[in-house]
């Protein structure tokens, strides 16, 4: 018959530093790539933006700002506004702004990359940031709107006054 000698009493444990190293490790790489996109921007000083209480910041798009005589993309006059409309040599007998338009689809051209798109099956996603004169009628929103939809760019952010921040 076998008995053992001596019963062993060994409490078994487990060495947790290598577990807590690579944690660390990880918890640093995370902290190191988080990106923090900044939530404000400048609007030109004749422009009044309408005011909102959403705390959604801006994404990367493309910036269009429409004051009561001038339409940029970026930092580019694209259309001219008089009164409370476009230049008539400026758009189509639909409504479209054919500076805008031929712009855009420029932009379109150049992919993804700079505007930040992302594709989704066939369809690209560009963002566009929109900010406008709060005493604009929205008859003119509306043309730039379905201006940028018909150059490919539908996924439209309107820039809002935030008195909150």
């Amino acid at each position: 018959m076998f008995v053992p000698k001596e019963t062993l009493n060994e409490s078994a444990s487990i060495n947790i530093a290598p577990l807590m190293d690579v944690m660390t490790i990880i918890l640093i790489f995370l902290l190191v790539n988080f990106s923090v996109q900044d939530s404000s921007f400048e609007a030109p000083k004749e422009l009044h933006l309408p005011i909102s209480s959403s705390l959604s910041p801006p994404r990367n798009a493309l910036y269009l700002v429409m004051s009561k005589k001038e339409l940029h993309v970026g930092n580019k006059l694209v259309a001219h506004l008089s009164g409370d409309e476009f230049w008539q040599e400026e758009e189509n007998d639909d409504g479209i702004i054919l500076p805008l338009l031929s712009f855009l689809e420029i932009e379109a051209k150049k992919g993804e990359g700079e505007l930040g798109g992302t594709s989704i099956g066939d369809l690209q996603r560009r963002p566009i940031f929109f900010q406008a004169d709060e005493s604009l009628p929205f008859g003119l929103l509306g043309q730039v709107m379905r201006t940028s939809a018909q150059a490919g760019f539908r996924y439209i952010h309107l820039a809002v006054f935030n008195p909150d921040t």
